[in-house]
């Protein structure tokens, strides 16, 4: 068996499968542990499913969600999303900014209404 400095040093076609092997393991590593799950958003009343987007959005989608108290107006685009309006009095799901990442929920309490962005994330805890 050939030493692995007889490989390096060796000839054309023992450094070519050499470089073919490393290419190999190279493509491996990232094909597997890439995230394949796209991030996207569930937007919920109460607790049902009212709409699913894909994230990020090339256009701007404006969604009126009926909540208890109202409509709740929400912008999905490239940046994230967030809650335009919300016919509750505190207006803390409107103050919040954009969300974009994996794992981050805002949520319209008075009116029942969240969002959820879904997708792999590399952060062990969240804080604020």
């Amino acid at each position: 068996m050939k030493s692995f400095r007889h490989v390096i040093l060796g000839n054309w076609s023992d450094r070519f499968l050499f470089f073919v092997v490393l290419s190999l393991i190279g493509y491996l590593w990232f094909s597997l542990y890439q995230d394949d799950e796209q991030a996207s958003v569930s937007i919920y009343y109460e607790k049902q499913l009212v709409a699913w987007y894909p994230l990020p959005q090339n256009k701007v989608i404006q969604l009126n969600v009926l909540g208890y108290l109202g409509l709740s107006r929400l912008q999905i685009d490239v940046d994230g999303v967030q809650f335009l309006s919300s016919p509750c009095q505190t207006q803390y799901c409107v103050a919040q900014s954009k969300k974009h990442q994996a794992g981050q929920i805002t949520v319209c309490a008075p009116n029942h209404v969240m969002f959820v962005i879904h997708g792999e994330s590399s952060l062990d805890a969240i804080t604020q």
